[in-house]
This record gives C-alpha cells, structure tokens and sequence, in this order.
C-alpha cells in the first residue's frame, strides 16, 4: 500500500499521531526491503482470493506481525479491494514479483515467509504477533514443500 493510502487507512482508525507514524515508518522500511529484494531475487506473494462473504465473515488485517502492534487493524471491503489493486500495479512495474490468488483460506491467522534453502518464518498475525525462523534443515524443507489444505466454507 503507498504511504497515502495507509496514512488515510491509519487516520480513519484514528490511531494516536506517534503510532501512524511508527506504522509508516515501518511500511517505507518494508518497502525498500521489497525493492532491493526485487533488484536481485524475484518474490512470490499468495493471497486469498476472498468473495465478500467470506470477507465480512473473517476480515483480514492488515499486516503489522512485525511491529508487535497490541491491537489488530481490520480493512473494510473496500479497503482490500484498493490496496490488492496497487498491490496488483506494483507486480506490472515489477516482473520479478508474482501474485498467486489462491481459493480458500486455511491458515486466516497465520503468515508464512521463507527464503528458499536458508530459513521460513512463520507469524501469527494477530495481536499478540508471535514469529518462529526455522533454520533446521528437514523443517525448513518440509514447511517450503508443505500444500496446505482446501477447505471448503
């Protein structure tokens, strides 16, 4: 999401001036972090692909696990809607990034990222964020092989 779009995001929460601008600098800092990641490897993002019914039943949040925000900051459907549309402009601007929009929705809680051969993290989302890197070996490879189930709604 650019800053203008989560900046008006934040506002409308009406979080205090200090946490927008932590939350602000934490997502121009993830930003760069994709670019320069983007300048020499390539990133693959999943994302539910979400009717409105499943979204008003489980509304996703956005992403701050990094951050270890107290609280959980749910979009509306419009919201998601716009910032999957940027997020979609951003992999025309850049071909090493991909988005896969895959049916159903397992794991609503919890994020996976992995560097391939070197170590996965797994986070819960939810205030409180809790995060787990796996270095082992057999671990490691299971979770980066792992097809995580379909389940139907």
């Amino acid at each position: 999401m650019d800053a203008d779009a989560l900046d008006g995001f934040l506002q409308r929460r009406q979080l205090p001036e200090q946490e927008r601008q932590e939350i602000l600098a934490y997502a121009a800092f993830q930003r760069e972090l994709v670019e320069q990641t983007l300048a020499e490897n390539t990133i693959e993002q999943e994302l539910p692909l979400l009717s409105r019914e499943e979204f008003e039943r489980y509304p996703m949040l956005l992403s701050l696990a990094g951050l270890f925000r107290e609280r959980d900051l749910p979009y509306t459907w419009e919201e998601y809607e716009a910032h999957l549309t940027q997020t979609r402009r951003f992999g025309e601007r850049h071909p090493g990034y991909t988005l896969v929009r895959t049916r159903g929705q397992p794991f609503r809680n919890l994020q996976i990222i992995m560097h391939e051969g070197r170590w996965a993290m797994v986070s819960k989302n939810k205030a409180p964020a809790i995060h787990f890197v796996i270095h082992h070996p057999k671990l490691r490879s299971a979770i980066e092989s792992f097809i995580p189930p379909v389940i139907e709604p």
